[in-house]
């Protein structure tokens, strides 16, 4: 939805929206609001799956006694995010291609300078793995800029943060912004901001 979307219950939903999303209860589901997400009521728990706004989200409970991995995102809107993510992951994927080529070329050039001539069927393939590595190199170049600039976009979000008015379970993960905080062990009535390079607890 490009707007709000409001409903009863959520579960195993996929949800998008451009601007808030509110319900009483979510359960592995997929929530993704382009400003905040409000999952309050008579039950008001987020159990399982991931959630992400850009601003804000705020529960009564976040988790479950069963310890259902639940993962809550706030500072980045999600196409930021997604977009982030997939950027990522094609870097690491050329790294490790990189990787692959280089003890090749290594060992060709290791004997063009012992004074062999390259010819034929191992020329191409020098010249072929020369210029995919090139190719490789300059792709990651534009994307870890990328990167930085929505790293730095998340810096500038405006005080994102996590608020709990109910518990806060075991098994929970926390994101403002690039950081992120493991919860370990139950807490209760309180809110998670980023405070310079770590997710902070506050009482609410």
């Amino acid at each position: 939805a490009k707007g709000h979307v409001v409903s009863k219950f959520l579960e195993n939903a996929t949800v998008e929206a451009g601007d808030y999303i509110s319900t009483e209860s979510a359960m592995n589901c997929h929530l993704s609001s382009g400003n905040e997400i409000e999952v309050t009521g008579k039950k008001g728990f987020i159990a399982g799956g991931d959630v992400i706004a850009a601003s804000k989200v705020s529960a009564k409970t976040l988790g479950s006694n069963l310890g259902a991995t639940t993962n809550i995102t706030v500072g980045i809107s999600p196409e930021l995010k997604k977009e982030m993510a997939g950027l990522q992951k094609t870097v690491q994927e050329n790294n490790i291609n990189i990787s692959k080529m280089e003890p090749i070329l290594n060992n060709m050039f290791r004997r063009q300078a012992g004074g062999e001539k390259l010819e034929g069927s191992v020329l191409l393939q020098l010249q072929t793995l020369s210029q995919t590595r090139r190719q490789k190199m300059e792709e990651n170049r534009k994307m870890l800029k990328r990167i930085d600039e929505i790293t730095q976009v998340m810096d500038l979000a405006a005080n994102p943060c996590v608020v709990c008015t109910g518990e806060v379970y075991s098994g929970v993960k926390i994101t403002i912004g690039d950081v992120s905080k493991y919860i370990k062990d139950a807490v209760s009535y309180c809110k998670f901001i980023r405070e310079g390079g770590d997710v902070r607890m506050t009482g609410i």
